[in-house]
């Protein structure tokens, strides 16, 4: 299609390379005025395609008609204190817009300039309706006012444009409102519409067919009478409970209070949360709900260990779990009322031809991934798990329902829709593992789960593995033993991990051997490699043990071994916080030989923690070399990495891990890489290492 072909008033998009170029071509002579200027994206090489937009015989002065010129930006004054509509958008605009009326005043009194550009075609995309925001200046702020029509579709998809709907424009979506309160029957019908959705339609989510019950489980009498029930290998459909205990003695089930919760659990006695879901279920059908503190003794070291080590079972077999996303505590409850800006104000409307129509419209939602950043309970390791584990997820967040299952991610205002960033079920590489997977694939998705496990926090730092055993239990026996957090068929390459930030602190108990990454106090992280490489263990492994303090090799351990055989250097740590309290300490590297060469080499480790006294002996053992490949298979680059370990004192022959050093580049002469290669060939010496 020529430019001189296009149809009068179509948008034309032409994307060449890295850039993207918007014009509109306008008139039937074909002439070229950039309609949004230019923006980077991915390179997709050349693509051309058109989009239709309806057109009006005249443009309003006042609106540009949005529905033709979509994406132009016009003064908001114009629009909102214009005291009498020009046409049907500026009615629409104006009523809009109408709370924000003393804002934008107080903007223009401040000097700053406002624009409002209706906008629908990011939405078109999306499956979503018409906004309005703020353009055209880096100061201006956000308006963000949603505009949708009704009535609403229930189900998920694209929405057909309201082609014989009385609405002026074209664009805005048929979607549907917020409930306005997350514990209303109408939010609960919302859920019990995506239960069903999900039951019926979604081929990866697994069928609600009743599963085994957990040991102990609560059982609803009613929407306020509920009591523990002790199974006795029945199968039924349950829901779980995921919550935040946010420092609160929230009530528990003892040796001391069974016989009692088994007759009757106290209604006012339970916090808020669990009253919440414990109704909220019983809306949904459930006979069953499963809650930690109250299906497992809490004061019974053993029955912990042995319910925690069936996490995995509880949380995968369960119809759904109920989520108090937003709440801190458990007095803070599931439900919560939206904020009245959320819940939209309804407007009929009458068109040139005397016909009636219906918008509504509200300010738009935090977007997911702000709300799953602030989520208090998305921040605990405990719940990380528990999400991972969990086939559908009712979330409660603080203005509406979100549901969660393996197929999809969406909400009350549909707004969020599915991104691969922010849908844990990315994570369900995880099931994928029992696939036809390589060793190099499944430890690359178990380090991506430990990279982010290891940024949530704990109340009581010795859950670092029992708070994972449930997923670890999913990796596939093939992976070999599991060693502390890693897999002993790629141990090499586990090893290799190192603290996004040096301990300030040592940890006050001993929870892993020093080569583990859950010995580190905050996030670990791995080395990100190249698609073609070629991986060389330089160190043998002999042998690696740990020793559970139960039943459960993947729960809390009490001791932890690695015997490796490899060449070392010594080195000698220069602590340059003495100096730059920025710097980290420094290393000089030297031959490990009786007569050695007075050759050395200085480097800049990544240390497990800040705190390393000045002059201390240290030995540098080389591990792992990764050699990068081009198309041709021609080694183009190299990184190679040490641990860092020091003698522990007073025991002949064992060894802790304080650090690894990573370096990489060409190994041309004269650069680091070959000097450090240099020093290894002529006087590193191979030696037996017991690491604990």
């Amino acid at each position: 299609m020529t430019l001189q072909e296009l149809p009068v008033h179509t948008e034309f998009i032409w994307e060449a390379g890295q850039y993207s170029h918007h014009v509109s071509i306008k008139g039937s002579e074909g002439s070229i005025v950039p309609k949004f200027g230019s923006q980077q994206l991915t390179k997709t090489g050349f693509n051309f395609f058109t989009r239709r937009i309806r057109c009006s015989p005249q443009v309003c002065p006042v609106c540009l008609n949005p529905e033709n010129y979509e994406g132009d930006c016009m003064p908001a004054e114009r629009v909102v204190c214009t005291s009498k509509p020009f046409c049907l958008g500026c009615e629409i605009i104006a009523w809009a817009l109408e709370p924000y009326k003393g804002w934008l005043k107080e903007l223009k009194e401040l000097g700053e300039r406002k624009g409002i550009m209706v906008n629908g075609l990011p939405y078109l995309k999306s499956h979503h309706g018409g906004y309005l925001w703020g353009g055209g200046n880096p100061r201006t702020t956000l308006i963000d006012v949603l505009i949708r029509s009704k009535p609403c579709q229930p189900t998920e998809g694209v929405s057909p444009e309201l082609t014989n709907s009385p609405c002026p424009w074209n664009f805005p979506r048929i979607g549907p409102e917020i409930t306005g309160h997350t514990g209303s029957l109408a939010a609960i019908e919302k859920a019990r519409n995506w239960y069903s959705e999900c039951l019926v339609n979604h081929k990866r989510c697994l069928p609600n067919s009743g599963s085994p019950l957990p040991t102990r489980i609560i059982l609803i009498e009613g929407n306020t009478k509920a009591r523990l029930h002790t199974s006795s290998a029945e199968h039924a459909s349950y829901a779980c409970l995921s919550h935040c205990w946010g420092g609160q003695s929230v009530i528990q089930t003892t040796t001391r209070t069974l016989e009692q919760f088994t007759t009757n659990l106290p209604w006012e006695e339970l916090p808020q949360t669990f009253q919440d879901a414990i109704q909220f279920a019983h809306g949904l059908g459930f006979k069953y709900l499963w809650i930690d503190s109250l299906c497992i003794m809490q004061d019974s070291i053993d029955d912990w260990r042995h319910e925690g080590s069936r996490m995995s079972q509880i949380y995968a077999n369960a119809s759904v779990t109920l989520s108090s996303t937003w709440a801190a505590n458990p007095s803070q409850g599931c439900f919560a009322t939206s904020d009245e800006q959320y819940v939209s104000r309804t407007r009929n409307f009458v068109n040139a031809d005397d016909e009636t129509y219906e918008l509504h419209c509200h300010q738009r939602l935090p977007t997911i991934k702000s709300s799953l950043d602030e989520a208090p309970l998305l921040q605990r390791g405990w719940v990380f798990q528990e999400r991972m584990l969990s086939n559908r997820i009712v979330h409660f967040m603080r203005q509406e329902l979100w549901w969660e299952c393996r197929e999809s991610l969406t909400c009350e205002c549909r707004l969020k829709g599915h991104n691969e960033d922010t849908h844990i079920f990315n994570m369900g590489q995880i099931a994928r593992m029992n696939g036809f997977c390589s060793f190099d694939e499944i430890e690359g998705n178990w380090q991506h789960l430990v990279r982010i496990y290891t940024k949530k926090s704990l109340t009581f730092p010795s859950d670092i593995f029992p708070a994972l055993q449930g997923l670890a239990k999913l990796v596939p026996s093939s992976m070999g033993r599991y060693l502390a957090g890693h897999w002993e068929s790629t141990l090499a390459q586990s090893l290799c991990w190192h603290a996004m930030e040096a301990a300030q602190t040592k940890p006050q108990e001993w929870r892993a051997p020093s080569w583990s990454w859950a010995a580190a106090q905050g996030q670990v992280i791995w080395p990100l490699y190249e698609r073609d490489r070629k991986i060389q263990t330089c160190a043998k492994i002999l042998g690696a043990m740990t020793r559970p303090k139960g039943d459960d090799p993947m729960g809390e351990i009490s001791y932890g071994v690695i015997y490796l055989k490899g060449r070392y250097l010594v080195g000698q740590i220069q602590d340059t916080r003495t100096s730059d309290e920025h710097l980290p300490s420094s290393i000089t590297l030297k031959g490990s030989r009786p007569c050695t060469s007075p050759k050395s080499f200085i480097c800049y480790p990544s240390w497990d923690s800040v705190h390393h006294e000045d002059g201390a002996q240290i030995v540098a053992l080389k591990i792992l070399e990764v050699a990068n490949l081009s198309s041709c298979g021609r080694k183009t680059s190299v990184e190679q990495y040490w641990l860092i370990l020091r003698a522990i004192k007073g025991v002949q022959g064992k060894y802790m891990r304080i650090g690894i050093m990573e370096e990489s580049g060409a190994e041309n002469i004269g650069s680091r890489l070959r000097n450090l290669n240099d020093l290894y060939e002529e006087e590193s010496v191979e030696m037996d290492f017991k690491i604990v």
